[in-house]
Parts: structure tokens; sequence; C-alpha cells
């Protein structure tokens, strides 16, 4: 490059310093360069989270590929997380929530945003069978946990529920421990579900049920299916 066509601050310097100064000023503006390319700016990394405890063989398909999961395997969006009957497996999100599944879940992660300083978090999934315990340590009721499935749409802002359709006749449960509120809903019709204890039920084809207090033993199955 000419000398004519250099920024006017580089042809200063040039002139400034001796030889030796422009040859050590050459080395500290190379390192500040490669310093500058390989800095990366604050960022939320592609990964969702890791497995923290698991039982039997959980699998996950990705990329059209099925991988045995295990403590520390990472998942990541679009992951498709099947359990079988023997199987557990409990997932720490980079958030800090914590997922659990019961036997014979099925469960897609499609996206998973949170801000970088964790002030929130907005996760969306797939589940389709089993049973899924979301607990959010520390949660201030940022963001939101979407759960489509077959049955009904949930939307979350609860800090540690429980869904399932581990009741008879393939209904799906929905109960809340703790937080609030949970939003169920379908085409035929919607309910929240704002008091710890209480709990939803939705059959095929029916709009949700009024949340009502669970007994003792629904209650009992619920954190059974998903505790190791």
């Amino acid at each position: 490059m000419s000398m004519a066509r250099r920024p006017m601050w580089i042809s200063t310097i040039s002139i400034a310093f001796s030889p030796a100064h422009r040859h050590l000023l050459a080395l500290l503006s190379g390192t500040l360069l490669l310093t500058a390319c390989t800095a990366k700016p604050l960022r939320i990394t592609d990964d969702i989270g890791m497995v923290t405890v698991s039982s039997g063989f959980p699998s996950v398909m990705r990329h059209n590929q099925t991988y045995m999961l295990a403590n520390e395997s990472t998942i990541y969006p679009d992951d498709i997380l099947d359990t079988d009957e023997d199987s557990k497996i409990q997932i720490r999100l980079v958030d800090g929530t914590l997922v659990s599944l019961g036997s014979n879940s099925h469960i897609v992660f499609h996206s998973f945003e949170y801000d970088q300083y964790k002030i929130w978090a907005n996760i969306d999934v797939t589940f389709t069978g089993g049973a899924i315990r979301v607990t959010r340590p520390g949660y201030d009721g940022s963001g939101q946990i979407l759960i489509a499935t077959p049955l009904a749409a949930i939307a979350s802002n609860s800090d540690d529920f429980w869904a399932g359709f581990v009741f008879a006749g393939r209904t799906l449960g929905i109960t809340m421990f703790s937080g609030g509120p949970i939003a169920v809903s379908n085409r035929d019709g919607s309910t929240e579900l704002t008091r710890p204890g209480n709990g939803v039920k939705v059959a095929a084809g029916a709009a949700p049920q009024a949340p009502q207090a669970w007994e003792s033993g629904m209650i009992e199955t619920a954190t059974k299916s998903t505790t190791f």
C-alpha cells in the first residue's frame, strides 16, 4: 500500500519513529489485530444444556443419527430425546433450569433463548409422551416455557411444574408445585393454573378441565414418574 493511500495517523507515526521503533510498533499492532480477531463478544452458546443424571439407556436423534446419552452429554437445539420404560434423564439447561424426563418420554428441544446475564429465558419444546418436570432455581418470573403436546399447549411462568401422560386413557395432566401462572389451551378452550397444588387434566377432543386440587395419590404418581 502506498503512503498516499494510508490513513493519516499511520503516515504520521511512520515519520515520527525510527526504523527500530517502527518494527516494534508493527509487532504490537499485529498482536492487537490478532486479539481483536479472536476475542468474542458475550453471546449465547449453541448448546442448550448438559445431562446431569441418567439411568438406563436414554437416547437422542441428531442429524438423523441416534446416540446414547450419559452424564455430561451435551444437548443441542432440535435434538429429539427418548427414554424407554427402563430409563430416565435429567438435563441442566445453560441458565440453570432442570428438566427431568420420566420413562417412555419423547421430547424435542426446538429452541432455547436466554439473556447473557440470565435475566430471562424462553424454552420451546414439543412433548408427546411420558412425563416432564421443570424446576427453575432462583427463577424470577421472566421468560416462558412453551410446551406443545398433542392435546394442549402449555405456557408456563412457574418455577416448578409437571406435565405428563401417566394417567389412564392417555390423559394429559399438568400440575404446579410453586410459582405460576400456567396457561393450558387447545382449540376447544383454555384455562389457567394459578395456585400451587392444583392441577388440570386434558382429554382428547375436549377443552382443558377447570383447575382443582389434586389428591395426594395423584401428586405422588406425578412426582415419582420423574424422580430417580
